[in-house]
């Protein structure tokens, strides 16, 4: 498909056998479910063509960065070992496709958050409260990571690792797309990442409607529990600025909460809270990681699991969103194969 001569590339495209145009089928019909979604919400919602574009061009330049960068380095390697790598002739229209999706199905996600949830309101938080509590042993989820996780050290390692999140959730499409080697993987993947977003972020944060702990006083009243979470958090943030650190927790806080109360829509915005989006993306990464090497996997298995811990004891969630996004993304995994064509999916090597 692409061909080198005379010392340049040439794109061939008689060369896509049945193998790459049934995968770019699948990508094609997983880039118009993007598509059309936010068609859906923008004719839908309050957002204007204006700040539309704005949250799209943001996008657009990070993912487009991003596969340039990991093009780039792909190239230099295929360039050093062709041989060793195997990539397929394909492998740069493959990531531009992950990146062409990632580019717009993030900034769709936030019209939702920002528009259809807020309207719905939050009616489950004083339930899931109450439940964990009774799970607990009268406490609340985050009095344990605070007991045992509660230094200003690891709050702060917690609170950088959640952040870093960002980086991989653009990054990985792109990279599953490059180095899985088997194609019915490569699209599982994907359509996982977007499912991800468009049912367990979506359609399912619409029907379990929840701000989550940090928020529980500002949007939902009064609670003994959670008051004692803003002052035990209020001494480590305090903690922080002593020692020339500024949480990122607290800055994201006060900006959602902010143009929450203010409305519209601006990037990166919107609350809610079952199921945990945040941990979801990270099993995820694990999975699409044991498919490139076991000890990838692992390596994003233990932040998985850090994910779902930090994501309580930063009061982002409470500690049952991150166990039914866990159990939701493996379920997504599994039911993924019926995606492929049956008969396809017969002469495919197994995957996990």
């Amino acid at each position: 498909m692409i061909l080198e001569h005379s010392g340049r590339l040439s794109f061939d495209i008689s060369r896509l056998n049945n193998r790459p145009s049934n995968e770019f089928k699948i990508i094609g019909a997983i880039a118009l479910f993007c598509l059309l979604l936010g068609i859906g919400l923008f004719a839908f919602t309050a957002i204007t063509g204006s700040e539309l574009m704005v949250a799209i061009e943001m996008t657009i330049y990070s993912s487009f960065l991003n596969m340039l960068i990991i093009g780039g380095a792909i190239f230099a390697l295929v360039r050093v070992d062709p041989e060793k790598l195997k990539l397929g002739a394909d492998w740069p229209v493959r990531i531009f496709a992950a990146a062409l999706i990632v580019s717009f199905k993030i900034p769709f996600f936030g019209i939702f958050k920002q528009f259809p949830m807020k309207d719905r309101g939050f009616p489950l938080d004083e339930g899931l409260a109450s439940f964990e509590r009774s799970l607990f042993g009268g406490r609340d989820a985050w009095e344990y990571t605070h007991q045992y996780l509660g230094s200003l050290q690891a709050t702060m390692v917690i609170d950088w690792l959640y952040v870093v999140w960002a980086i991989p959730v653009v990054i990985s499409p792109m990279l599953w797309m490059a180095f899985v080697k088997n194609w019915t993987v490569r699209v599982r993947l994907l359509f996982c990442w977007v499912m991800i977003w468009a049912a367990i972020g979506g359609i399912l944060a619409w029907l379990l409607g929840s701000a989550g702990p940090i928020f529980y006083t500002d949007l939902i009243g009064p609670d003994a529990g959670f008051e004692k979470f803003n002052t035990s958090f209020g001494a480590l943030e305090q903690a922080a600025k002593a020692a020339n650190y500024e949480m990122y927790v607290t800055n994201n806080r006060l900006r959602l909460i902010t143009h929450y109360m203010g409305g519209g829509y601006a990037p990166a915005n919107g609350i809610s809270a079952m199921p945990s989006v945040h941990v979801a993306m990270a099993v995820l990464f694990a999975i699409g990681g044991f498919q490139l090497h076991r000890i990838i996997g692992w390596f994003f298995a233990v932040y998985a699991a850090i994910i779902w811990v930090g994501s309580v004891h930063l009061g982002w969630h409470y500690a049952s969103d991150g166990a039914i996004s866990i159990i939701l993304t493996i379920a997504l995994w599994k039911g993924s194969k019926y995606i492929i064509p049956p008969a396809i999916r017969r002469r495919a090597a197994p995957a996990v």
